[in-house]
């Protein structure tokens, strides 16, 4: 379980984020040219997201918490 500072941070990596995926094939998929690839965001070096893996984990947190909201509300 994420904890709430967890938690911000796996909101913001997924805002500017797609998972697996360079900046170019994000902007061209969703027309949004501040989408960087989870190594390039890992690579900003912000405090506890400086691993590709964390930043991937807090990423999929999000996803599936998203995922689970969606659900919940039909």
């Amino acid at each position: 379980m994420l904890t709430a500072k967890q938690w911000e941070r796996a909101a913001i990596v997924y805002a500017f984020t797609e998972p697996d995926k360079g900046a170019k094939r994000a902007q061209a998929k969703s027309g949004h040219s501040d989408l960087v690839s989870l190594k390039d965001f890992a690579k900003l070096g912000n405090v506890g997201l400086r691993e590709e893996e964390t930043v991937s984990w807090m990423r999929e947190a999000w996803q599936d918490a998203i995922a689970g909201s969606a659900s919940d509300a039909t």
